[in-house]
Formats: C-alpha cells, structure tokens, sequence
C-alpha cells in the first residue's frame, strides 16, 4: 500500500541530490529565466526522451534516466519562478534554494498521513468485500442445490450490489457497483501527488455508508437462514492466504 511513496521518496531524493549539485557547481542561473523557457527546456528533455525509446542500438552511456530527472527539476524550476518571480540575480543561496524546491516537491507530512489512512481504509474495504462476495457465492451455491429460490434470489440481488455480474466491464457497458467504486477510488488516492481531494473524500464517505448497508444485509441473511451453521466456509485470513 506505501509501496507508491517510498518510491516517490526514493526518486524525488535523487532528484534533489542532483540538483543540489548542480546548484553547487552552476549556481542558480535559471533564476533569470520566465517560465516559458523552462518549459522549453522540459520539452527539449521530453524529446529527447522519445528519441532514445525509439532508437534501435543506443551509444554507451545514453539512458533515458537523467532525462527524467532533469524534467522533474526543471519543473520544480518553474514552480519556484511561479512563487517568486523572476528575477535580475542569478545567485540564489543554496540552503535557501533547496527549502524552495523541498516546498514544492514534497508532500506535507500531514496530507502524507491522511493519504496514507485512506488508502489503508480502502485496502481493507476491498479485502473484505471480496470476502463477502465469496461467502455469497457459496451461500448462492447452497441455496441453488437445496432449490430455495427466495434465499438465492435475495443473494443475487446483494451480489449485483456488489460486484458486476453482468455487461462488459473493461468498457464501462455496466454500471460500477461497490468493488469497482472502492478500487476506482483506491487507483486515484494512491497515486494522486498529495492529499485526499475534497471530492475523492465525499466518495470515500458515501463508499463507507454503502458498503456498511451491504455487509448488514449479508450478515442478516446469515441470521434468518442460519448460513452459517449449514455453510462451513474457511476463515477470512485463511480466505486472504488463499487469495
């Protein structure tokens, strides 16, 4: 689940290491630079990208590598003209000029947190349901065999809250239901840059207040037709092992 921020951390250090070295032996000549010259030079770096991925033989030494860096810290370049301005000083105090790219390259510790709670949330969520939807099947399966139409109706009509069971998913031809909401949202939290948007939290609210309706109903079936007692089923961790 953290796998996407540590790597985001690991990258953006060499970044910053690069940069500060840079600024070490060149300066901060850039600072003269308005933003679109900047962008320039991103798009000199993103052909420059494009041109190795299509050559056939490369030269030694050729990688795509600092490529991407230097487009990662050209655009942290312009950010930081953006907040300040250009400027007639070309000599920008490093200590100083790597606050400015820490301000603007870093997620806030608080946002980091708040992602990182969300997306845990969402992870178990997802785990869980899969589970119901398996302890469904199973009851579906039961109430088939021992042709109790009503039960298996009911579990039918839960399972097409839950998952889609029919149409075509990869081109959108039914319309999501809870595990497809829980994992849209999950695939946006975990890699968006920074904090939670107010409106991936309104969804992350309103997924909470279904999928709590949902496991009610499942758990009220069990009850009323005593699924438990007449459908042993593995275990929710041995279910994860398994999975």
């Amino acid at each position: 689940m953290s796998n996407t921020s540590k790597q985001y951390d690991t990258i953006i250090s060499k970044c910053e290491d690069i940069f500060s070295k840079k600024t070490k032996d060149y300066g901060t000549a850039w600072r003269i630079l308005r933003t679109s010259s900047l962008t320039d030079q991103i798009f000199i770096k993103a052909q420059r990208i494009r041109s190795l991925q299509t050559q056939t033989t490369r030269k030694v030494d050729e990688g795509e590598v600092s490529e991407f860096i230097g487009i990662v810290n050209y655009s942290v370049m312009a950010l930081i003209q953006i907040k300040l301005g250009v400027s007639e000083q070309v000599n920008m105090n490093l200590e100083v000029a790597l606050k400015e790219y820490d301000e603007q390259i870093q997620i806030p510790e608080a946002d980091r947190k708040q992602k990182q709670k969300i997306v845990s949330e969402l992870y178990d969520m997802i785990e869980s349901l899969a589970y119901a939807v398996f302890q469904v099947d199973a009851y579906m399966a039961y109430a088939s065999t021992s042709k109790k139409r009503k039960l298996e109706t009911k579990l039918t009509e839960l399972k097409e809250s839950m998952v889609i069971t029919t149409g075509d998913n990869y081109v959108g031809a039914a319309e999501p239901q809870l595990r497809e909401k829980m994992t849209t949202l999950f695939q946006k939290v975990e890699n968006n840059y920074g904090a939670p948007t107010a409106n991936e939290l309104e969804n992350l609210e309103t997924i909470h207040k279904y999928n709590a309706e949902v496991m009610q109903s499942l758990k009220e079936l069990k009850k009323k037709y005593k699924l438990e007692n007449k459908v042993p089923l593995k275990s929710f961790e041995v279910f994860l092992r398994n999975e």
